[in-house]
């Protein structure tokens, strides 16, 4: 079978190396030492977290690389005959780089080294695919996380990854750079018949490939960090509309602070413009950004509109287990459970709702509580549809996740609005 163009310049430029065990042996040896270089290599490859930790592999990392194990000494004028070869190209940066392809190469000789069992072949060549990721992601990091996010910032983002997401699937770094080489050492991955043919494309591909879904994974979610990292400046704005500048813990009783968040919910909540405060509308948008403004301000002055809640369904207060005698006004019934359930939860949680300093905390908490799919009391089930059959009036929208959104929208603006004088 005809050589590749690729395939003869490293034969040529590496007839002193032997591909054998002992090259897998130095290769796993070099991935450990990185490895253990530093804590935060350990510590990041054992983690799920993204931009916490400051992982590098250095231009020192590259030259042991070459030098140490491969015996290159001139790697710039290695890299200069590489982009001549057929295939190979400046243009194409990643794919083209050097270290990536002897990478590539190695895990080609290894492949076809009859004196390999298959295990030290697998063997080889994941080392071969670890180190290459290793190096990749490092480069990644650069671009996005010159300065290391909070771990609080980074385990919310992680929390909301959906099981799609690699790292959610495997739980670590190093198990993601692990499955990822399976593309190479299955027989049926989508990397393998590439490795096996070599070609002067197929060397090029295996590259970008590899690269380019690391890239994209990083890239998806790093958008999902960049919202959360927008819900905190958010949650931190509170501390002008809300919050006491000194954010102080209040001296009065939890029953004081419902009944305080009570009063002040109902005396205003039929009054339009008191009820409606900008403010707090964009925070609560701004947290929860499936929901637009004209819908939500629809919602609020539909609730706000007394007349709007004469024919409230009977049905609906008998589920609630209200005495229809006793309740004058059902909607105010229905206001004053919700805080109840709220205030309560939040309890529960061990959230101080006196310490308003907690109010950020606090707003989340209630948002993950509403939202969540699976709820033991039954009251928050049967008000969430109410709050949602409301949203279809005001907005005419029929569109479930959005009613869903604008219900438990109002419930924190419900909640923000109370603490607002």
């Amino acid at each position: 079978m005809r050589k590749s163009e690729v395939e003869k310049f490293f034969d040529e430029n590496l007839k002193h190396v032997l591909f054998t065990s002992s090259l897998v042996r130095r290769l796993k040896n070099f991935r450990l030492e990185w490895v253990i270089k530093n804590e935060d290599h350990i510590e990041f490859l054992g983690s799920n977290l993204l931009g916490v930790h400051k992982i590098i592999f250095s231009s020192q990392d590259d030259d042991k690389l070459l030098e140490d194990i491969y015996g290159i000494t001139d790697p710039d004028k290695l890299q200069k005959e590489l982009y001549t070869l057929k295939g190979m190209s400046k243009k194409y940066k990643v794919g083209s780089n050097l270290i990536y392809q002897l990478l590539v190469y190695t895990m080609y000789r290894f492949l076809n080294n009859d004196t390999l069992n298959s295990n030290q072949k697998e063997e080889g060549i994941t080392t071969c695919g670890l180190i290459m990721q290793y190096r990749m992601i490092t480069s990644i990091y650069f671009r996005y996380f010159k300065y290391p996010v909070s771990k609080a910032v980074a385990i919310e983002t992680y929390e909301r990854y959906s099981y799609k997401f690699g790292i959610k699937q495997k739980k670590n770094w190093q198990n993601v750079f692990i499955d990822r080489c399976k593309s190479i050492t299955d027989k049926h991955g989508i990397n393998r018949k590439k490795l096996e043919r070599y070609t002067e494309e197929d060397a090029l591909r295996i590259v970008t490939d590899i690269q380019t879904k690391l890239r994209r994974s990083i890239v998806t979610m790093y958008k999902v960090m960049l919202e959360v990292l927008e819900e905190e400046n958010t949650l931190k704005q509170l501390s002008d509309v809300i919050i006491d500048a000194t954010g102080e813990k209040s001296i009065a009783d939890n029953d004081n602070v419902i009944i305080n968040i009570k009063h002040n919910i109902n005396n205003i909540i039929y009054r339009e413009n008191d009820f409606i405060n900008n403010e707090i509308v964009n925070i609560v948008l701004a947290i929860n950004k499936n929901v637009d403004y004209d819908n939500f301000i629809k919602y609020l002055r539909y609730v706000s509109n007394k007349d709007n809640h004469k024919d409230i369904n009977k049905k609906i207060l008998k589920k609630l287990d209200y005495n229809l005698k006793e309740v004058k006004d059902p909607f105010i019934a229905i206001i004053n459970d919700i805080i109840n359930i709220n205030t309560s939860y939040l309890q529960r949680t061990g959230i101080n709702i006196n310490d308003r300093s907690k109010i950020p905390n606090a707003i989340i908490s209630i948002k993950n509580y509403w939202s969540s799919g699976i709820i033991n009391d039954n009251r928050v089930n049967i008000i969430k549809q109410y709050l949602i059959d409301i949203g279809l009036i005001a907005t005419g929208k029929k569109t479930k996740w959005l009613l869903s959104s604008i219900s438990i929208s109002f419930i924190i603006y419900l909640h923000l609005r109370s603490l607002k004088d």
